[in-house]
């Protein structure tokens, strides 16, 4: 079944993104990324630890974003939760295209520019060289270039939404990258539009849960305080919220070892809005082109 964008997809689509960005099987994942990268910054300092959290950061980003934008259309598509074990086993079936497409969009520029350079080299040829670079560059380095730039801009934007691709498309490889390069040329003011609204909104979220987190941690605190016989000062709701956050970028010595853990549900809850809202963009970029309702095609239960 199919419909206009204007249909019932949109709400549809904006319930199933809600519920999963404050899931408890999609928070969770992201926030131990985070944990993870910043230990291993702190583990290990100097370019082993850069090195190694600069890994952890693109490869479990990318793992962290597939992971909520499959339970974003696991979610839209059937309307209700599946296992976890049934969950994992379809993610690994699915994580080699994860990687493979958004290297196959970034390695075709890489190409055509090696390509123009290679052939450069007629520049240094005796005499004739520096003509025959000229003429080189005018015609078919010009060529490779201007095709190597415009593939580059284009995937750049579909790189984001291969990842949500991986996983309507799966296992239709080709599809990951036609789709995603036909839906940036065809619909790019629909994407840039539904980008900008999704990191609007889990700012939003993220602010929300940080007054939220800084009013419990500031009350759980207050209580310890009192139960070892100290008289508790209420603090300042904004200082509450400056200190917790801070903690999510600095350890201190004399803050409880688990409030920074606790400090990182918040850009955990941000980054967790972002994946899952990026998966319904493309699936509204899918409908609206596609006229699949929603994106995705609703199973019945």
């Amino acid at each position: 079944m199919s419909s206009s964008l204007s249909g019932g997809g949109i709400p549809r689509v904006i319930g199933g993104v809600s519920r999963t960005a404050v899931a408890f099987r999609t928070l969770i994942p992201v926030w131990f990324w985070l944990c993870c990268v910043e230990a291993a910054l702190g583990l290990a300092p100097g370019a082993l630890g850069k090195t190694v959290g600069g890994v952890l950061l693109f490869a479990g980003g990318l793992l962290c974003a597939a992971w909520v934008a499959q339970e974003t259309v696991a979610r839209l598509s059937s309307g209700k939760r599946r296992g976890t074990m049934q969950a994992v086993r379809e993610f690994l079936r699915r994580v080699p295209l994860l990687f493979l497409a958004p290297g196959l969009t970034l390695f075709v520029p890489v190409l055509f520019l090696a390509l123009a350079l290679a052939v450069a080299l007629v520049g240094r040829v005796p005499w004739a060289g520096p003509w025959l670079l000229g003429l080189w560059l005018s015609t078919g380095g010009l060529i490779l270039s201007l095709v190597a730039a415009c593939w580059l801009i284009i995937g750049l934007g579909a790189v984001p939404i291969q990842v949500v691709a991986c996983v309507t498309e799966f296992p239709h490889s080709m599809e990951i990258v036609t789709r995603s390069f036909s839906y940036v040329r065809r619909q790019p003011a629909l994407l840039l539009l539904g980008w900008v609204t999704v990191v609007g909104a889990a700012l939003l979220g993220a602010l929300v849960l940080l007054v939220a987190l800084s009013l419990t941690v500031g009350f759980l605190l207050a209580m310890v305080e009192l139960g070892m016989g100290g008289s508790p000062v209420p603090t300042a709701v904004g200082s509450t919220i400056l200190d917790l956050w801070s903690q999510s970028t600095e350890l201190r010595s004399e803050s409880p070892v688990w409030m920074p853990h606790v400090a990182r549900l918040v850009p955990a809850f941000f980054l967790t809005a972002v994946f899952s809202g990026s998966a319904g963009v493309y699936l509204l970029a899918r409908e609206a082109i596609d006229g699949v309702e929603g994106g995705v095609e609703v199973t019945e239960a």
